[in-house]
């Protein structure tokens, strides 16, 4: 057997390639610390641990730092206080992401539409009022930089919208013109993580593709969960089961006390 959370690092694992790099964050509690920090890091041990040893993390200001063992308990001055070779400040930070030179960056939000657009700014209520959210941090950066994002999210009507009140991080798409007529350099999101199933990008219309179910789930029953109609993979295909070997890592060696996978949706 194996958890929602274990499928989802497994198969997130599955995207990390060797001498690249990827911004994990450090902050955030409950599942929006499993998407911002527990799924990334879990993943990128995971891949360096099988098929990608040469994958490197770059958390908050520390560059490659060891990530065995990860940590029993998840502050900042735990998870900076590990061995590194490079601890930079928050402006090289922001100048490296900038300069292209983070690979893949994992995000998340209260809303993401179909075209990969991010928010965690605000929301519009009922009555037209705004509940103003946690704020962007460096997300903007991190779509419009990184080589490419990956969405990490729970599939629900409130979270997964046609098109979200407030584009705090672009997508493939805003507004109508694609990135490049937007001028970001960045790759954008490339595929979004849920609890269900897989999404990727149509080349073709930018919008969000149904790629991937998970085990159990349906078309039907994603769809169910979502407040738009995504396009749907010719090929779609559903995941297998992650192998009994990589449960028994997660479970045994990267994640034995579940500080980062503790939380499932």
């Amino acid at each position: 057997m194996f958890t929602v959370n274990e499928l989802m690092a497994y198969r997130l694992s599955q995207e990390l390639r060797n001498d690249e790099m990827g911004f994990v964050g450090v902050g955030s509690s409950g599942r929006a610390f499993v998407f911002a920090v527990g799924l990334p890091m879990v993943a990128s041990r995971l891949a360096q641990l099988t098929h990608a040893p040469h994958f490197s993390v770059q958390m908050g200001p520390l560059i490659d730092p060891i990530l065995e063992p990860l940590p029993s308990r998840w502050f900042d001055s735990i998870a900076y206080d590990r061995d590194a070779p490079a601890f930079i400040d928050a402006v090289d930070n922001l100048d490296a992401l900038q300069r292209g030179r983070v690979d893949i960056s994992f995000i998340s939000g209260a809303q993401i539409d179909a075209y990969g657009n991010v928010n965690v700014t605000r929301v519009t209520r009922p009555d037209g009022s705004h509940a103003h959210l946690v704020g962007a941090l460096a997300l903007p950066e991190h779509q419009a930089f990184a080589q490419r994002a990956i969405v990490l999210a729970d599939l629900s009507k409130r979270t997964f919208v046609e098109q979200v009140d407030f584009v705090s991080g672009v997508g493939r798409r805003s507004k109508g013109k694609r990135r490049d007529e937007l001028g970001l350099p960045g790759g954008g999101p490339v595929l979004v993580m849920t609890d269900r199933a897989v999404f990727d990008f149509s080349p073709e219309t930018d919008r969000m593709r149904l790629l991937e179910l998970y085990p159990g789930q349906s078309v039907d029953s994603v769809l169910a969960a979502m407040s738009f109609t995504p396009e749907i993979a010719d090929n779609l295909t559903a995941l297998d089961a992650p192998p009994a070997e990589v449960v028994a890592l997660i479970r045994d060696r990267i994640d034995p006390e579940k500080v980062f996978l503790g939380v499932e949706p």
